[in-house]
This record gives structure tokens, C-alpha cells and sequence, in this order.
């Protein structure tokens, strides 16, 4: 699997435990009866921030929108601004690794090439 591709889940993964934990946390005040609004505003952002790149990448990996959210209430859509802005985020790291992975394929092809000259070389001088 890419290394781009399984960094990106990753990340999906640690935005979904932070969201579980912010949810705690802001349980936990309601309980108390403490202020919420620092902590309801930061979960809101983040719960808008995973929602957004889960559609990203499920929409990079080619399932449908209507299979990523079956219902969504009329004036919940998600931002296409958003969902552009991180699969273009994505795409980029993909292609980088993509690059990277073609670089040094190219330099192990090189390294070979040369040892094989050298080799040949070697046989050639005895």
C-alpha cells in the first residue's frame, strides 16, 4: 500500500480518537455544569473537520457521495470548498510519495546499472 495513502488513514484515525475524546471532555463539563462554549466550539470544529476529509477520501477512492452520507438534512451539506481543499491536500501527498518511490527506484536502477559496469569491468582488466 502507498506509504501517502496509509499516512492519510492514519491521521483519519487520530482525528477520529481526538473527536472521542473532546466529546468526553465535553460530557464530562456538561455534567459539572461548568462553561462550555470554548470546548463545544473547538468539537464542532473538529467533528466539521473529520466529516470533511472522510468524504475527501472516500470520494479519492471512488465511492459514491450518496454511499459516504445517505441522508443529509437540508442545510447540513458539506462545503465543496472543504472537500476540494483536502482532496487536493491528499492528492498532493500522494503524488509526492508517488515521486519519492519513483526517485529511488530510478537510484536502485542506477546503483545496479553501475555495479554490473563494474562488474563487467572487473572481468575485463583479469
Amino acid at each position: 500500500m502507498n506509504n501517502a495513502i496509509q499516512q492519510i488513514k492514519e491521521n483519519q484515525k487520530k482525528l477520529a480518537q481526538e473527536l472521542r475524546l473532546k466529546k468526553k471532555l465535553f460530557k464530562s463539563k456538561q455534567r459539572r455544569q461548568e462553561s462550555l462554549s470554548p470546548c463545544l466550539q473547538e468539537l464542532c470544529l473538529k467533528k466539521l473537520e473529520y466529516r470533511h476529509r472522510h468524504i475527501a477520501r472516500c470520494l479519492l477512492r471512488g465511492t459514491p457521495y450518496n454511499k459516504i452520507e445517505a441522508k443529509v438534512r437540508p442545510g447540513n451539506e458539506p462545503s465543496e470548498e472543504l472537500i476540494d481543499k483536502y482532496k487536493l491536500e491528499y492528492l498532493n501527498k500522494i503524488q509526492g510519495s508517488i515521486l519519492n518511490s519513483a526517485t529511488q527506484k530510478v537510484i536502485e536502477d542506477i546503483v545496479k546499472q553501475r555495479e554490473i559496469e563494474e562488474e563487467i569491468l572487473r572481468g575485463a582488466t583479469c
